[in-house]
């Protein structure tokens, strides 16, 4: 009996670490010469792992099946859930004996690690913004569910993958060096005030909580707190890695137009991958627009968008305050109100319906990018 506590002990232990539950269970039976247990017991291992997972995750399953019976997004999130679950069970009816087999083997179970290891290097190069979920998405994830090695290795699992992220040094430190410990209401500290102030009255007898959004909110508030010289760097780094442009295009766009996109973008991005994703707009070309986004762009708005690109096209002054006076002018012509075309010119310039000031973007963009884009924005309009 005392091997089987143990083995549920172990899954317990992994099921919620960075590390594969499954493929730990099956190296711990042979490294300690432990017999594998019958699928009864296995199934009640998982099954108990099902449950503690559906307690822990209870308010996201609540708010998501309420919702689902008004709401159509979540009614399709749901039914996406569902169809990933299928290929892992017609996987298991149709070869659950030679399976069981084959991953009863040490040596294939341990080549399972550095077989995922791969997949997420190479989803790791090709990682792009977010997309739209789709039903070849969902079967996607579930045929990954019935290969991978089961590793649940989500979220960041070093300093170095913090890094990737985006994640600032101070940042970090400050964050880990809070757990467990307090000094008065202070949030943000610096390494020099740390060093300073910390002492053991302050550490608390609780366990600390891991809090990603606290995390995300420290670094935030270190981003607004950096040297703008280095966060510009920073910012030109991660654009390239993130695939945004190639350095060549960074390096072209020149210091003082990164140095102003960083000095904006930092006030509504918490983390360099989200301002170097967000900085998409400065380099050439068409920007990605979600279906949902386009309604915007009503039939009614084809000759404002069409002559507001006529008059940034004979803009002599392109600075914020340069467009602005032109844009404007040309809505006070039209007898329209700022209002009426701001999202939809933000979303034409950027791509996005949050950024900075809308006359910033655009002087940011440059004539050429803004000019073209509001005209293909005009074309979305008549093609509604």
């Amino acid at each position: 009996m005392y091997r089987y506590l143990l083995l549920g002990l172990l899954q317990g232990l992994t099921e919620f670490l960075p590390v594969s539950s499954s493929g730990h269970l099956v190296l711990t039976q042979r490294l300690l010469g432990v017999d594998p247990p019958g699928l009864a017991l296995e199934g009640v291992v998982h099954l108990a792992t099902m449950v503690a997972v559906a307690i822990y995750f209870r308010s996201q399953l609540w708010r998501l099946l309420s919702r689902a019976a008004c709401g159509q997004a979540e009614r399709r999130y749901l039914g996406l859930l569902l169809l990933a679950a299928l290929p892992a069970g017609i996987v298991g009816l149709l070869l659950a004996n030679p399976l069981e087999v084959a991953f009863s083997s040490l040596h294939l179970t341990g080549g399972m690690f550095f077989l995922t290891a791969s997949f997420l290097g190479l989803t790791q190069l090709r990682r792009g913004g977010p997309r739209p979920l789709g039903i070849r998405h969902a079967l996607a994830m579930g045929l990954k569910m019935c290969i991978r090695d089961r590793s649940k290795r989500h979220g960041a699992v070093s300093v170095l993958e913090y890094r990737r992220r985006g994640f600032l040094p101070e940042a970090l430190i400050n964050f880990f060096a809070r757990l467990g410990w307090s000094h008065g209401d202070q949030e943000i500290f610096s390494r020099e005030e740390l060093i300073e102030l910390f002492d053991l009255p302050g550490v608390g007898k609780s366990a600390a909580v891991f809090d990603e959004q606290k995390l995300l909110w420290i670094n935030h508030e270190w981003l607004k707190r950096s040297d703008l010289s280095r966060l510009t760097k920073l910012l030109s780094e991660y654009i390239v890695q993130e695939g945004i442009a190639p350095r060549e295009e960074v390096e072209a766009l020149g210091e003082g137009k990164l140095r102003r996109a960083a000095e904006l973008l930092r006030e509504r991005n918490k983390t360099l991958v989200a301002m170097a994703q967000a900085a998409r707009f400065l380099f050439p070309g068409e920007l990605s627009v979600s279906e949902e986004t386009r309604r915007l762009f009503t039939p009614e708005l084809a000759e404002p968008l069409e002559k507001i690109a006529a008059a940034l096209e004979a803009c002599a002054d392109f600075s914020p305050e340069g467009v602005e006076q032109a844009v404007r002018a040309k809505l006070e012509e039209l007898g329209l109100p700022l209002k009426a075309v701001a999202q939809p010119i933000r979303v034409a310039v950027t791509g996005r319906t949050v950024s900075p000031g809308l006359f910033d973007v655009i002087s940011l963009a440059g004539r050429e990018s803004a000019v073209a884009r509001l005209r293909r924005a005009a074309q979305w309009c008549l093609a509604v």
